[in-house]
């Protein structure tokens, strides 16, 4: 019976991933939405769900009111969270297969919830990053910029060699608004795109959750790629495909070039 149940369940997902690129075939206009899920098969922790990094840690650390009142306590949990992971991450399949169908002319953009920069590792160019990066780092007091490979993360917190004032990673705390460009490109894409392809997110957290449903609102055909059906959202797919991301997107780009 659970042989059967397993050759059931490649059999829906062989004819979803087929029915996918139909879709995709036909579209104009094509954009992905992505969240931490990704990003797992690169060695980096979802935020929410099972072994998620609000399970172990206190999402305070990241709430800008305490950054700036305990910022070398904050520098800490910020250079162990995402840092300190980051140093040997590489971009995985699902990375690449996106970059991929952007190359074909298939993908026109990625909305991406990732801080982590893997997706312009894989070689993706149009990639809008809605909650900012760790790529690079800004002064608190006189603003200067810096690449996250200029920092020498051994000493914490890292201070501007300018003006001797803490940093902060160019992404948004808790209490933050998403950046304006950002936003801007986000939506534009959300409320234009005649596909969604929404990868690796809970689709929970706002108002990033709140994209799929303007696409479907301006009648985009929502594809939703997840290891595990999420609940009590603003949108619901048209299709959704359970499993492992590097393993369909890949399956789904060679269907694209068939």
């Amino acid at each position: 019976m659970f042989i059967f149940a397993i050759i059931i369940y490649k059999v829906m997902t062989e004819d979803n991933i087929k029915k996918v690129a139909d879709i995709l075939l036909k579209k104009e206009y094509i954009v992905a939405l992505t969240g931490s899920g990704i990003s797992v098969a690169s060695g980096l922790r979802t935020f929410r769900g099972v072994n998620g990094l609000w399970e172990e840690y206190n999402p305070q650390a990241l709430e800008i009111s305490y950054f700036y009142e305990h910022r070398a306590e904050s520098w800490d949990w910020i250079y162990k969270l995402f840092f300190e992971p980051l140093k040997n991450a590489k971009p995985n399949a699902a990375h690449y297969a996106l970059a991929e169908l952007e190359n074909m002319g298939k993908l026109n953009a990625i909305i991406t919830q990732n801080i982590d920069g893997l997706h312009q590792d894989a070689g993706s160019k149009n990639v809008i990053e809605f909650h900012g990066t760790t790529k690079k780092l800004i002064c608190t007091k006189c603003g200067a910029g810096y690449s996250r490979d200029e920092i020498d993360f051994s000493v914490l917190p890292p201070k501007c060699s300018k003006c001797g004032e803490i940093l902060k990673p160019d992404f948004v705390f808790f209490g933050e608004m998403i950046p304006h460009k950002a936003a801007e490109y986000a939506y534009h894409h959300a409320m234009h795109c005649d596909a969604m392809l929404i990868i690796g997110t809970s689709g929970i957290v706002m108002p990033a959750a709140d994209l799929p449903r303007i696409a479907k609102q301006n009648n985009a055909t929502l594809i939703e790629i997840n290891l595990e059906q999420h609940n009590d959202r603003f949108f619901a797919p048209d299709i959704f495909i359970q499993g492992d991301a590097t393993v369909i997107l890949p399956k789904l780009v060679e269907e694209i070039k068939k």
